[in-house]
């Protein structure tokens, strides 16, 4: 069964979202546009945002179909269901 999702992780009171496909991106939330990680986060890590900013959203989109989630935790579930 082919698994792949698009992840989009929106933090509250930051301007950009974290998309994870075949590589990780940075969109800014009003425009849709890429940025650059240091442009959006500076000198943070991946860990240093999951473990520091608070998440707003998490959605999973798949072949047109998106599910919103408020933590990763209620996201794992879900992909441990498919």
């Amino acid at each position: 069964m082919n698994k792949k999702f698009l992840l989009r992780i929106d933090f509250k009171k930051v301007k950009y979202s974290l998309v994870l496909g075949k590589a990780i991106k940075v969109e800014d939330k009003t425009t849709g546009l890429q940025v650059k990680w240091f442009q959006a986060f500076g000198n943070l890590t991946l860990r240093d945002l999951i473990n520091n900013f608070d998440i707003e959203s998490i959605s999973l989109e798949k072949g047109g179909e998106e599910s919103i989630f408020k933590s990763i935790d209620e996201a794992i579930l879900f992909l441990e269901k498919v």
